[in-house]
């Protein structure tokens, strides 16, 4: 069974907000987020909490996908974010998340936010840990 299949097809957060994963190999991924008027906290401005709420899946989807074959789950235990550059507008984000070192009981993934530009806007490094179902 292909364990990131099953969670699109169930992940409630990423079908609310627009989310798009592509798996490029095990333990790289790409997301992508449509921003609508419900990630604005003003007229022109996204929200923080929507650029976090894109980061924390970049992250934890990063170390998903390196540890599916093996049957496991992941939950986020911790992460960082640092915005650099306000998200104005309706425009599509891009998200790159990487992990960084996959051990047995904890998974250290990096991530990266870009806007419509290709401006880097926010990057993200998470603790995550594997666990069987």
């Amino acid at each position: 069974m292909n364990l990131i299949s099953e969670y699109n097809k169930s992940n409630s957060f990423g079908k609310e907000n627009n989310l798009t994963l592509k798996v490029i190999s095990p333990g790289h991924i790409e997301y992508t987020m449509q921003v609508e008027q419900k990630h604005m906290a003003l007229d022109n401005v996204v929200h923080g909490g929507a650029i976090a709420g894109l980061m924390d899946a970049i992250l934890s989807v990063a170390a998903f996908s390196a540890v599916e074959k093996e049957g496991q789950y992941v939950s986020t235990v911790e992460f960082k974010i640092n915005y650099l550059k306000a998200v104005r507008d309706k425009i599509l984000l891009k998200g790159v998340g990487k992990v960084l070192k996959l051990g047995q009981r904890l998974i250290v993934s990096n991530g990266e936010i870009f806007d419509n530009e290709n401006n880097l806007v926010a990057v993200g490094t998470g603790t995550i840990i594997p666990y069987n179902k």
